[in-house]
């Protein structure tokens, strides 16, 4: 539409303006009017005309007197003139080429004066005809006398000439109407009334506009129908435009009062918002997303949002539609924490085109992924083999359910796993889908790995057995067996393969004469109740008629079964009977070497007991002796004072002398059988502890000493020195005897093994109470000590380094025996060539009680 202050300023300065200044070169080319009486005035005119040129001012006005002189006003008008024909000539141009058509006419009786290119071509009715439009009447160019197109009623001239853009109808050919746009511009002058009017074909123009006002109507018309909440607006602010009665219902709002303002009902979440926006800046358009709202009330609703940017009454908007989802994503909320819920991986997968739909958590650590992650995902990402997961599917169409089917899946991180698949075709939202449960197996799997090479491996191993080998199920009837069959039973596989059963095979064994020489009892117990027989004789051996002998076991198994194993036992047999005779041999032997054994034990203790008698003879030899003497000498004493009693001859003198040594013979003699009487109870107490088993409580220190001083006349044969160091409360109770046998042996070995000739040592004994209810005596000599390849063998038995000197070799075997056996403690010898030789005794405060007599004899 062309504005109406250019188009007033064009008409006056391009067309009316050419036209006017033709006019007044005209009257300028007339003689000066003689009434003037000098120049001046028509110089003023002059001026004036000049500057109204200038300014584009052309209006009527009267002349006043003239006052310059007349060579002046010619010279002006002439400059004036000049100008004029310049702003003509350009004007005449810009008519010329002007698009619209522009016609000048008469305002009396609106005859056309002229008219541009344009107008002709516009209005055909001037063809052929001289002047062309000139010299006809306005009335032939636009009918204004009917009502324009856009009234029902006829426009007065006077309205239609009001200088404002106004549509009427144009005459075309063949009185043909078409619509136009005109604007008028009215120009008077003494001449007369002109009229100039621009004009347009706008048919085009106003046949969009009547095209896009329809289609405004017919958009409203959509929207106003549309079930769902629409909402129209502005891209630019977010301005609602449109609103119809479904979303005005949801905004909790009159439709016209939620238009011209920004949108009550906004995104909940502010992500939610700039997503929509920035997918409509990028396509144009979003379709079927579901987001959270939030109305005027501040109550939140799920939708599924689609928009997309159109223009709405000449402005860029977006037309928004959604549907209330809200009970369904209330339902898909609780089935999904109805699946979360169950104990088990499960997805829910849409059918067209595998994309997971809902999954729990339980599927989603599975797969190593969160729900958030997985939801959306090709759920055929998940299977290894390709094969694998098409015969599912077929299954699955097929049957519309699967049940534990086994192929292998694996994880985000393409991970395997075995896994049973069942899975149910359901409608979902209506849409066909596939729920899934997922049981991983990779446990079982490895089992049956392990079972079906356990299998395999005893496959190989029974074939490989020495054994023969029969299998039964629980009916005892042969469901497997070996090639050893054949080799020690002669039972081929044209005899087992048939699956026979025990009693079976034990008939046909019998009727070939397997059981021939044994008795009948056996006979009819092995053709009988194979159940009993496995039962009652889970092993047995028989002898078949070659000579074999053959041992059968017989063991349960948890089915019911039996596994049966037959085994050549014939070398082992006879390995058996030889052994057992070696075994009754060896056993008469060790009987005769315990025997031999006792008897050297006693033949010890004896020689022992010997040396301690001939020394305590030995020893009471002295004091008997002295006692002996100072006796005889008292009875000679005695004698002559008898005689001198006698004779009369006894004197005081002699009395005293008497009585002076039978003091003194009395004294020496009460010592000497004291001392008599005091080794013989020493040698009374040891010499029956070494000769009995008795157990009594006792003083260590005290048996120590009386030990030593049965052994003292040995030791006084030698420069040795013996020490102890023993607590003198230290009591125990055990067996005195075997300690004393063992300290003996310990001293004898010293004097006899440890000490070289000629050469003083030391002996010591040292007691400790090594714990509360533990004893530890420690004996040591500075002998020359035991050799180091020695020390592991001394307590062997017959083991000595003298044997050629009267060695038995059974000494310290006898001590070691004592000690573990009677004492109940250990013994330990340390020892450095050279340095002597240490046994370290621990033995229990009080002796455990004594075994039975041979036990645990080394």
């Amino acid at each position: 539409m062309i504005g109406l202050p250019l188009l007033l300023l064009v008409s006056v300065i391009v067309f009316g303006g050419g036209w006017i200044a033709g006019r007044r070169f005209a009257v300028a080319q007339a003689p000066v009017s003689p009434d003037v009486p000098d120049g001046r005035a028509a110089l003023d005119l002059l001026s004036e005309l000049e500057s109204r040129v200038r300014e584009r001012n052309f209006s009527q006005r009267q002349l006043g007197p003239r006052e310059a002189g007349p060579g002046i006003v010619i010279d002006r008008y002439n400059a004036v003139i000049e100008a004029i024909e310049r702003t003509v000539s350009r004007s005449d141009s810009v008519v010329r080429s002007a698009r619209d058509a522009i016609v000048t006419f008469s305002g009396e009786d609106r005859v056309i004066v002229c008219a541009n290119p344009a107008a002709e071509v516009l209005f055909p009715v001037g063809e052929g005809r001289e002047g062309g439009l000139a010299g006809l009447r306005l009335d032939d160019l636009i009918a204004i006398d009917e009502p324009p197109p856009n009234r029902s009623a006829p426009r007065p001239i006077g309205r239609l000439m009001d200088g404002k853009t106004r549509v009427t109808w144009g005459i075309g050919a063949d009185a043909t109407r078409f619509s136009v746009e005109l604007t008028a511009s009215h120009l008077v002058d003494e001449d007369g009334d002109y009229w100039t009017v621009f004009l347009r074909d706008v048919s085009d123009r106003l046949e969009a506009q009547r095209d896009f006002q329809a289609a405004q109507e017919a958009q409203q018309l959509i929207l106003d129908a549309i079930p769902f909440p629409v909402a129209v607006m502005r891209r630019s602010d977010a301005l609602v435009l449109y609103v119809n009665a479904p979303l005005a219902k949801v905004g909790n709002r009159h439709a016209h009062s939620m238009m011209g303002r920004r949108s009550s009902i906004k995104y909940a979440s502010r992500d939610d918002y700039t997503g929509v926006q920035a997918a409509l800046d990028r396509d144009g358009r979003i379709e079927g997303v579901e987001v959270l709202m939030r109305n005027a009330d501040d109550r939140t609703f799920w939708v599924n949002l689609s928009a997309v940017c159109i223009p709405y009454q000449g402005v860029d908007a977006v037309l928004v539609g959604f549907t209330d989802v809200t009970a369904r994503k209330e339902a898909e909320d609780a089935q999904r924490k109805l699946i979360d819920a169950v104990p088990v991986p499960l997805v829910l997968a849409r059918t067209s085109d595998a994309q997971v739909l809902q999954i729990n958590h339980r599927a989603a650590e599975l797969f190593g992924l969160t729900p958030e992650q997985a939801i959306g995902r090709d759920a055929t990402d998940f299977y290894v083999v390709e094969e694998e997961r098409r015969r599912l599917g077929t299954r699955l169409r097929n049957d519309g359910q699967v049940d534990e089917f086994e192929l292998q899946l694996c994880d985000s991180a393409r991970q395997p796993f075995w896994s049973l698949l069942s899975a149910r075709l359901f409608n979902h939202r209506g849409e066909p889908a596939t729920l899934t449960t997922v049981n991983v197996i990779n446990e079982r799997k490895r089992i049956e790995q392990e079972l079906a090479r356990d299998r395999a491996m005893l496959k190989a191993t029974l074939e490989n057995m020495d054994q023969a080998m029969l299998i039964t199920d629980g009916d005892l009837r042969v469901i497997g067996w070996n090639h050893r069959c054949a080799d020690l039973l002669d039972l081929t596989a044209e005899v087992l393969e048939p699956g026979p059963t025990l009693a079976g095979l034990a008939g046909f064994l019998a009727e070939r004469g397997d059981f021939a020489g044994l008795s009948d009892e056996d006979v009819l117990q092995f053709t009988g109740d194979q159940r009993d027989l496995l039962e009652s004789r889970p092993i047995y051996e028989r002898r078949r008629p070659n000579g074999m002998v053959v041992e059968a076991r017989s063991n349960r198994l948890p089915g019911g079964g039996y596994v049966c194993t037959y085994t050549d036992v014939t070398e082992r047999k006879s390995a058996e009977d030889a052994l057992r005779a070696s075994k009754e041999a060896a056993e008469m032997a060790y009987d005769r070497l315990h025997q031999a054994q006792d008897s050297l034990l006693q033949a010890e203790k004896m020689a022992a007991l010997g040396s301690l008698v001939a020394g305590v003879a030995h020893e009471i030899n002295t004091p008997i002796g002295t006692a002996l003497t100072a006796a005889s000498h008292l009875g000679e004493r005695t004698a002559d004072f008898r005689a001198l009693l006698q004779g009369g001859k006894l004197k005081k003198s002699d009395a005293d002398r008497y009585l002076e040594t039978a003091t003194e013979s009395s004294a020496i003699m009460v010592a000497t059988i004291g001392r008599a009487a005091e080794l013989i109870q020493s040698f009374k107490q040891v010499a029956v502890d070494q000769s009995t088993d008795i157990r009594r409580g006792f003083n260590l220190a005290e048996y120590i000493g009386e030990i030593l001083l049965s052994l003292r006349p040995r030791l006084r044969q030698t420069a040795h020195t013996v020490s102890v160091d023993c607590p003198d409360d230290l009591e125990i109770d055990s067996y005195p005897g075997a300690l004393s046998q063992v300290l003996t042996n310990f001293v004898m070995n010293s004097l006899v093994h440890g000490f070289a000739e000629g050469r003083a040592g030391r002996i010591t004994l040292c007691a400790r109470l090594q714990q509360p209810d533990v004893v530890s005596i420690r004996y040591s000599d500075t002998g020359k000590g035991i050799p180091e390849k020695n020390l592991g063998k001394i307590f062997e038995p017959f083991f000595t380094t003298r044997r050629g000197s009267g060695g038995t070799g059974l000494g310290l075997h006898i001590v070691f025996n004592i000690v573990a056996q009677s004492l109940g403690g250990t013994i330990a010898v340390e020892s450095i060539e050279g340095q002597g030789a240490s046994f370290i005794l621990t033995i229990p405060r009080v002796a455990p009680d004594k075994p039975e007599h041979g036990d645990g004899d080394r």
